[in-house]
């Protein structure tokens, strides 16, 4: 079997993704949507160079297996456009690690009335592996 099939086989069974201190392009991101078809759990605490449109626009939106996604200090994700739109992935279920955001009281209360269930779902987390089960 060739080395390259090998390796999209592997990937494309990644559950649990930890990209943390990772500069990844925008295209890395969605290319990580695309090929890791059952990822549950995706870590991109301290990662930069994503966009905030690539957050906003990403296949991850509708991901089938994603459960959470750590934005933890990443500056584009944690704006308050961006974290309103991060709460609509896969149909507002994907709980989000938001960690270092800077959003005010009003903000969050914004967050709460447009996704009731948003002070459910942003969580923080130090240990992710029981979700993959």
């Amino acid at each position: 079997m060739p080395l390259d099939l090998i390796t999209e086989l592997k990937i494309s069974q990644l559950r649990y993704l930890n990209l943390s201190h990772c500069t990844l392009s925008d295209k890395l991101f969605n290319a990580i949507a695309l090929k890791c078809e059952v990822l549950s759990v995706l870590i991109l605490q301290h990662s930069n160079v994503i966009s905030q449109e690539a957050f906003i626009t990403s296949c991850f939106k509708s991901h089938r297996y994603l459960k959470l996604i750590n934005v933890a200090y990443i500056t584009e994700a944690l704006a308050f456009s961006c974290v309103l739109d991060l709460l609509e992935y896969i149909n507002c279920t994907v709980q989000l690690d938001i960690r270092g955001h800077h959003l005010s009281e009003l903000e969050i209360d914004s967050i709460e009335r447009a996704y009731p269930t948003a002070s459910v779902r942003i969580v923080e987390i130090d240990d992710y592996r029981h979700m993959l089960y």
